[in-house]
């Protein structure tokens, strides 16, 4: 008998059969449980290894022992022409079996190939990076299992082939209860990356799972545990694997990514820390943050990020626009611009403080720079959302309103849960004639349905700008009510939308400091009006906001003298003004008006002439760079006033209601250039029915008629 007959006597070819059916099956079991029980992927390895270790000890095993119906028995005590103990059936059984794995593998070979497919269209897909979950002891690190997600979000936003959702729509699912399936399909998504960090004294562990949004497979998940100071190499690793496997790469490949780069973890700590407080934007929270930056730079003096993060907390505790603290920017702003140029001057490409560094920019008139500055950060990170919108209001700076709608309508694509953007966008769409555009981003934001965002804030923006003043206040006071602290664009729409009615009530709610000094005017209290305007300013400065509400009312009580003279002495000229007193988050046009009233009232001819052409011109650069709406319009019927060409005049008040449904403002009747108009039955028309409008809100508010 040769070797391969008792080979065969000994049943090691039925043993060895038998060994390979039973380990493909027991790994196909752990290849289904390990991602679905969220195990790390050496366990799947570890059987592997058991399998390949036990396959030769059970060869030589089969070669001594035999089973019989005695039992277990060594092959040599069997006669040499002994029958085998297993019947012939049992050949059979194992062979269909071997090649029903043999079948199974074919297709799964096959399949794989399609994955390859699918997967690599996958990567041309968006994904979403959803909060990482915190598993710390007492629960405290949330803060820096956002940090790792989002730090995870950065590294795959910059593969250009791939989409990834902004921060702040992904995040806002946070405890909705919202599916992965149901998230997908608000946020359109292929695929969610979700997980939990657990830090615990120095080390931290990170689970995380990549899953496809339509059916919830788990298209990749591991574990991870090392120490605290090796966490930006395993965010690294993370974001590789999922690139692996949204492009359908063998896991030996190459991907080349952008390597995070690493400092002392405390430090680290403390930039994340701060982060989540400075998004807030609260003063509270933002006072909380400066402590922390402060406390972690005397401790790691040498960490960029955090004197980015610091130059953006001055600059938002100030009250320069955009600003949402009480410090003067004449303090705050130049200690912001010291941090920024500290951070850049350790890493010239840290995209966080190449970003304030151009909003700093900006803040003075230095656009250019600002540009240069803020597309520098979104080549570094595409995701930069603060450095988009920044830019966009560099762009309304520039009167580029038809390149800020152009940008604020690729970062809503990207991000259409950013708060300040998605309102900007609104406004933008109305500011450029886009009307459609304002609902549409509305609906849109109400299918998202996502949590911790004020739907009603959007609407009261529509509302208002379509002539629906009283739904407006109504939303403007539910988006306040309860609110900790108040939201300073909401209270002004609150204010000025009831200020168009008369709402006096409504009116003082909002808490606007400028409300008294207009209902004075509106009530013909000149003396009084000025008084409060004059004090506001000395309480605030030579801000923005101060500053033109002085010079409206300097010009709305008929106080021409004065107003002449403080435009000698705190401008100059009409280029200093223009600059000075322009407003960038909308299309608005400076207050030409109010000196070219004081200019006309006291007869210097000469000086009204050169205010009408300054004023001519930043209308027509306005129109061309896409303003239009009721505030050009408005300027414009102001400006053809002044000019003697009462029909054009009516033209634009006509066209500036038609939005409106004939509802201007109850400020219309004491404006000047009212005055200036024929009066002709146009404007008696107009007149009434904005009366009447006003009336029609009045009564929809419980109002008594005007």
């Amino acid at each position: 008998m040769n070797f391969f007959e008792e080979l065969r006597r000994r049943n090691v070819y039925r043993v060895a059969t038998a060994y390979i059916v039973v380990g493909w099956l027991i790994m196909q079991v752990v290849d289904v449980l390990v991602p679905a029980l969220q195990m790390p992927d050496w366990v799947a390895s570890l059987f592997a290894v058991v399998l390949m270790l036990g396959f030769p000890i059970v060869l030589v095993l089969s070669w001594i022992y035999d089973v019989t119906p005695d039992g277990v028995v060594r092959t040599d005590a069997m006669s040499a022409t002994a029958a085998p103990s297993s019947s012939r059936w049992l050949d059979v059984v194992i062979v269909a079996g071997l090649l029903s794995v043999g079948s199974l593998v074919v297709w799964q070979q096959l399949e794989r190939r399609g994955a390859v497919t699918d997967r690599t269209v996958a990567a041309n897909a968006a994904i979403a990076v959803l909060p990482f979950n915190d598993l710390s002891p007492g629960g405290t690190f949330q803060y820096f299992a956002d940090g790792v997600a989002e730090q995870i979000l950065n590294t795959l936003m910059s593969q250009s082939e791939l989409t990834v959702k902004g921060r702040t729509s992904s995040f806002s699912f946070r405890d909705t209860g919202v599916t992965i399936a149901e998230l997908g399909e608000r946020l359109d998504v292929g695929s969610v990356l979700e997980g939990s960090v657990r830090k615990f004294e120095d080390r931290v562990r990170i689970d995380a799972r990549l899953v496809r949004a339509e059916d919830g497979v788990t298209l990749w998940g591991d574990s991870y545990e090392s120490e605290l100071g090796d966490i930006f190499a395993l965010q690294d690793r993370i974001a590789e694997q999922v690139l692996r496997s949204l492009r359908g790469r063998l896991a030996g490949e190459s991907i080349s990514i952008d390597r995070s780069s690493s400092t002392d973890v405390d430090a680290y700590a403390a930039y994340l820390e701060a982060s989540a407080l400075i998004r807030r934007r609260l003063p509270r929270a933002l006072y909380k943050a400066r402590e922390v930056l402060t406390r972690a730079v005397d401790q790691s003096p040498d960490y960029a990020p955090l004197y980015s993060a610091l130059a953006l907390t001055e600059r938002l505790l100030s009250f320069a626009p955009g600003g949402v603290g009480p410090e003067d920017p004449a303090e705050n702003v130049p200690r912001a611009i010291g941090y920024a140029d500290q951070a850049l001057a350790l890493d010239p490409n840290l995209p966080d403080a190449l970003a304030v560094r151009g909003l700093l920019y900006s803040d003075s008139d230095e656009l250019l720079l600002a540009e240069r500055s803020l597309r520098r950060a979104l080549e570094l990170n595409p995701g930069h959302a603060d450095a988009r919108l920044w830019l966009v209001l560099n762009h309304f700076a520039n009167r580029r309103y038809r390149d800020g709608f152009d940008e604020l309508q690729e970062l809503f694509a990207f991000d259409p849960l950013f708060r300040p953007a998605t309102y900007n966008f609104v406004n933008a769409a109305f500011d450029t004639g886009q009307i459609d555009t304002a609902f549409d981003v509305v609906a849109s934001v109400k299918l998202l349905s996502a949590a911790n965002f004020d739907v009603a804030g959007l609407e009261a923006i529509v509302n208002s700008r379509t002539g629906k003043v009283a739904v407006a206040i109504q939303s403007a006071q539910a988006v306040l009510s309860g609110r900790e602290s108040r939201q300073t664009s909401v209270s002004a729409a609150l204010a000025l939308d009831s200020l168009r009615i008369g709402a006096i009530d409504s009116a003082l709610a909002s808490g606007m400091p400028f409300v008294a000094t207009r209902l004075a005017l509106l009530q013909g209290e000149n003396d009084e009006a000025v008084a409060r305007a004059d004090a506001w300013r000395g309480e605030m400065g030579e801000v923005y906001f101060a500053r033109a509400e002085w010079i409206k009312t300097l010009a709305g009580a008929g106080y021409d003298e004065t107003l002449l003279s403080y435009f000698d002495t705190s401008f100059g000229t009409l280029e200093a003004y223009e600059r000075e007193l322009f407003w960038p988050f909308e299309a608005e046009v400076p207050p030409f008006y109010a000196i070219a009233y004081a200019a006309h009232r006291e007869g210097r001819q000469a000086f009204k002439a050169e205010i009408l052409e300054r004023w001519r011109r930043t209308l027509d650069v306005g129109r061309a760079n896409g303003a239009n709406n009721y505030n050009y319009d408005i300027s414009e019927a102001r400006w053809y006033a002044l000019s003697g060409d009462s029909d054009r005049a009516m033209d634009y008040m006509d066209k500036a209601g038609q939005l409106t449904d004939g509802l201007l403002s109850l400020e219309v009747d004491r404006d000047f250039f009212v005055s200036l108009l024929d009066d002709s039955e146009r404007l008696t028309e107009l007149l009434a029915k904005n009366r009447a409008r006003i009336n029609e809100e009045r009564t929809l508010l419980g109002l008594a008629p005007l």
